[in-house]
């Protein structure tokens, strides 16, 4: 499990375990990461934070994170907010009705 907790906007914790969406917002002042949990608002961090740049390990550690995505967002012009990485919704067990 890794939480973050320094440095975001609103204040708060996220835990990576949980997350459901990350996106990067270049359009913010500064621009910054936001994490998505359900039941939770989302919790947005500037990519100027103290210890920030630990967060690229951790984006890495994602199941089906694409770096590649991330360093396009933050280096393309910053017009909008792009979603980098969605969990996989949970495979349900096929029903068989008869």
């Amino acid at each position: 499990m890794c939480r973050w907790s320094k440095g975001p906007l609103s204040g708060g914790v996220a835990d990576l375990d949980a997350l459901t969406e990350l996106h990067f917002d270049p359009t913010g002042k500064p621009a910054h990461w936001v994490l998505h949990q359900d039941g939770q608002a989302p919790l947005a961090i500037p990519v100027s934070a103290e210890g920030a740049d630990a967060l690229f390990d951790s984006f890495a550690a994602l199941p089906g994170f694409h770096t590649e995505r991330m360093l396009s967002a933050m280096n393309g012009p910053p017009t909008h907010a792009a979603v980098l990485w969605q969990k996989e919704p949970r495979k349900t067990a096929h029903l068989r009705l008869h």
